[in-house]
């Protein structure tokens, strides 16, 4: 008989067994292929909302400052992005709510919401270029379909839309608003985006995740109407070939921004370069350099002082003073100025006209408030003022500063022409105040509780904002010093009307707009480097999936051993007539390669079938793991290929493994049906007993002494590695304890006598026994202490959290702050012996706040309808009996 004939019957005649074999194979091999296939899938799922969520965007340009809309058509002009065949579109990216009332009277609230103003070219960026937009917005809105079933709403209804309003300045400063910080429109839904293909725009999104984005679309000229923003954005999405083979792979060149071909105006960060005359004469003029947030970024500040060191830039700091005190007078509302002095710009010069240096305990008085508060040179004065940054809405008077009258400076000289000192220019553009006629128009955040006179107001026809006290520079930079800057204006001497335009153009060329706010990310980029990520899915999941493969192993070697076994017989007759047993061991390898073949590829097959499983289930029962069921399955040649190979070498290796102590067996003992390899009378030795089996529990308990001061993962990791150790060392000492006399005579004929016996009759086959049932029961075991029940830990014992869409400028843990966002009294009295905590997410006056509580009695507190005044809140229960407001 040809060999392959033997091999052909012996598949047949063995069949039961074979397909037994064939099964554990499968199952191994499935279980290989189906965690790769998930580690696809999650890769290729993330991938998938990166292009879902982004379209054709390649690159999004964000500012903290709006910007001119025909900035973006001037960077499109550059040779950088014209080569580059690139598009872009502004747009004003921003959060907000959004509120319904029915017919019922019921009103329903969304909040955390991304308001995305758009003009009718943004549609363009979707996965099909040449596909018609989606919807064509009027001056409506278009929401996505869970906001609108959140809302109750549907095409034709109305919501009010509300939004943080945009402010140059900062709202934590004293001149920032806290009172109206919120604007509001009310627009009718006109498109409703369905999310059933999760595509662009419905899923647009700047940083991809697997939550579903709260988009709100409204037309860009709508949200520059409803934000006092004509003609800006505060961002742009480009398209175009934005990354070359000469970009490296850790940073194309191109997103650097200041290679980028970018040269923002002056005004796109805020600033203004304006010439003022020095009095009356036209021809000797300085330059004034001021920002729209009333104090210079420092950056610009060093630049300015690098290009300019030589022409002696004066930096200017003005603030302004509650009141100026001597004796029993007062002046009201007056700006000081601190500022060292120069013979060119003045402004306290003696009568030679060299600059009077004053010390941090002098002040100069123009002669106007000097002779108002009757002092004179060597006079005493006070100065009042409220802390430059406030704290929960709440100004701080400070403690009013004395100080020495040094000079007193003229406001006009002997022929009437005003000084250098009678220069309302010291104090940059205050929108609401600068431009007003009356002092009592002035628009504060505060009221003016100090009285205002006549002879205040006709100082103020006359001279405006023209400095009433001046300090040195060093004195104020101490006294009003802000996060967001110190000096408010600088002024730079000129000879020329021509100095101003190439100071300008000096000044866009240096200026980084990087330290500006303003930022050029690679977004599809960074988000397919996220999708792609640092874990290694498919490792992870065969990790997840290894005591099921080792259980999986164990059985096909159980299997085959049994099956060799009852072949015991025909092995030994075949060694008898003369067959090598070299040439027989092959003949059987080759049998059961043709086995796991077939189970391999069954297992490859049904490793796509427990993939799918697998990703519903992380879709519907596991789908707090993912956040969002947004998996879907990717099959890959690959993966198919790797789990097929890998599930049939570990089925060869298993079974080689176990014929390579039957085939040393001998024909006289095969023929008698005995296939168990003979074990002489020993005793184990104290190393594969006790010292061994010591060592990996010990180290175990070493590892889970190191995982009490690590996190994540690693911990995860130490406890399935001590587990694992804990496991081997058992199951050695019980190998041990096997093979120890294994040939006594039994002392007795019990039960459990005759059950030891035979279980040390055949150690291999009763190891295998043991370790099949105990990496099933450890893996049973450990997946139920994950199972931790809920506790305070990580929520710190609080049972309620709540988050705003508006910077919340008062403090909630005081009955003031609480009354100023509009509590009752009736609720404040709720809230009485409440814990809060109120902390700002990020720096900066745009900050959301959150806030914990904590009531002594939760279910009787409520939201107060006047809350709305300040800000929306989203209302989460961690505790039962809460419910969403």
């Amino acid at each position: 008989m040809a060999p392959w004939q033997y091999i052909v019957a012996s598949l047949r005649y063995f069949r039961r067994v074979h397909l037994a074999v064939a099964a554990g194979v499968a199952v191994a091999t499935t279980v290989i292929t189906g965690a790769l296939l998930v580690g696809d899938s999650m890769r290729g799922s993330l991938r998938g909302l990166v292009i879902q969520s982004l379209g054709r965007i390649d690159a999004v340009l964000l500012a903290e400052h709006p910007f001119r809309e025909a900035m973006v058509d001037e960077w499109l002009a550059t040779p950088a992005l014209n080569e580059r065949e690139t598009t872009a579109v502004p747009l004003i990216l921003t959060q907000g709510s959004a509120v319904f009332r029915n017919s019922s009277g019921e009103v329903r609230r969304a909040t955390q919401l991304q308001v995305i103003g758009a003009p009718d070219e943004f549609w363009r960026f979707g996965n099909d270029p040449g596909g018609a937009a989606p919807f064509n917005l009027e001056s409506g809105i278009a929401l996505t379909e869970s906001i609108a079933n959140e809302l109750g709403v549907k095409v034709g209804d109305f919501v009010l839309l509300r939004l943080p309003a945009v402010s140059s300045i900062p709202a934590d400063s004293t001149l920032g608003e806290r009172e109206e910080t919120a604007t509001a429109r009310r627009l009718e839904v006109q498109a409703v985006l369905p999310e059933s293909g999760e595509s662009f725009p419905a899923r647009f999104s700047l940083r991809p995740s697997q939550q579903a984005p709260r988009n709100v679309f409204v037309p860009l000229e709508t949200m520059q109407d409803l934000l006092e923003l004509e003609g800006k954005a505060n961002a742009a999405v480009l398209n175009g070939r934005l990354t070359t083979p000469d970009d490296s792979a850790q940073g194309p060149a191109f997103y650097d921004i200041r290679k980028s071909g970018l040269t923002p105006d002056l005004s796109d960060y805020g600033l203004k370069v304006e010439r003022v005359a020095l009095g009356d004469d036209s021809q000797h003029a300085y330059l004034r350099i001021s920002a729209d947030r009333l104090v210079l970024p420092q950056h610009v500040v060093e630049v300015v002082d690098k290009l300019y060191a030589n022409a002696g830039v004066q930096p200017v700091i003005t603030y302004l003073a509650n009141r100026i005190t001597a004796g029993e007078k007062t002046i009201p509302y007056s700006t000081v100025v601190g500022v060292d002095s120069t013979a060119q710009l003045g402004p306290v010069l003696d009568e030679a006209g060299q600059p009077i240096r004053l010390a941090d305990d002098e002040v100069a008085l123009n002669d106007w408030a000097a002779k108002d508060l009757g002092v004179d040179i060597g006079d005493v004065v006070s100065i009042a003022w409220y802390e430059p940054e406030t704290t929960h809405g709440r100004l701080v008077e400070a403690e009013p500063l004395k100080l020495k009258v040094r000079a007193i400076v003229p406001l006009a000289d002997e022929n009437g022409a005003p000084t250098a000192a009678a220069d309302p220019a010291f104090a940059p553009d205050l929108p609401g105040v600068t431009d007003q006629a009356s002092i009592d128009d002035w628009d504060l955040p505060f009221d003016l509780v100090e009285e205002v006179r006549d002879a205040d107001e006709q100082y103020w026809d006359e001279h405006r904002t023209t400095p009433k006290a001046f300090v040195s520079f060093e004195l104020a930079s101490r006294l009003w010093s802000t996060r967001w800057g110190t000096e408010s204006v600088l002024r730079l001497l000129v000879k020329s009307p021509q100095v101003e335009l190439a100071v300008v153009q000096t000044l866009r060329e240096n200026l980084d707009p990087g330290k500006l706010g303003m930022s050029l990310i690679p977004a599809k980029r960074q988000a397919l480097l996220a999708a792609a990520g640092t874990t290694p899915f498919d490792g992870l999941f065969l990790a997840f999936s290894f005591f099921l493969m080792a259980s999986a192993v164990m059985l096909t070697a159980l299997l085959f051993r049994l099956g060799i076994e009852q072949r015991a017989r025909e092995a030994g007759l075949l060694m008898a007539v003369g067959a090598p047993p070299r040439r027989l061991r092959g003949l059987f390898l080759v049998e059961a390669g043709v086995v796991a073949l077939l189970g391999a590829l069954l297992g490859t097959a049904l490793g796509v079938a427990y993939a799918r499983l697998m990703v519903y289930g992380l879709n519907t029962w596991w789908v707090a793991a993912t956040a969002a069921p947004f998996m879907q399955l990717h099959v890959t040649g690959r993966s198919l290929g790797m789990g097929f190979a890998s599930g049939l070498m570990v089925a060869l290796v298993t079974i080689a493994w176990s014929l390579r102590r039957f085939a040393r067996l001998p024909a006289r003992q095969l023929l008698s049906g005995d296939a168990q390899q003979t074990i002489a009378n020993h005793t184990a030795s104290v190393g594969s007993r006790i010292l061994v089996p010591g060592v990996c529990i010990v180290a175990a308990l070493g590892l889970g002494l190191a995982a009490v001061r690590w996190e994540g993962e690693a911990q995860a990791g130490a406890f399935f590695g001590g587990g694992a150790l804990v496991l081997i060392g058992v199951l050695l000492a019980v190998r041990g304890t096997l093979h120890e006399s294994t040939m006594r005579r039994p002392t007795s004929l019990s039960l459990v006598s005759l059950a030891a016996r035979n279980a040390r009759r055949n150690p291999s086959r009763t190891m295998l026994s043991l370790a099949l049932a105990a990496s099933a029961s450890f893996l049973i075991v450990a997946l139920g202490a994950f199972r931790l029940a809920p506790s305070e830990r990580g929520v710190g014992g609080f049972d309620l959290l709540a988050t705003a869409d508006l910077p919340l400028m008062y403090d909630l843990a005081t009955p003031e702050g609480r009354r100023q966002l509009g509590f009752s009294d009736e609720d404040n009295a709720k809230l009485a012996d409440a814990e809060i905590i109120g902390f700002r997410v990020r720096d900066g006056d745009d900050a959301s706040c959150l806030n914990l509580y904590k009531p002594s009695q939760p279910r009787i507190l409520g939201a107060p309808p006047s809350l709305a005044k300040s800000s929306d809140f989203a209302w989460a229960a961690t505790s039962e009996g809460w419910t969403a407001l």
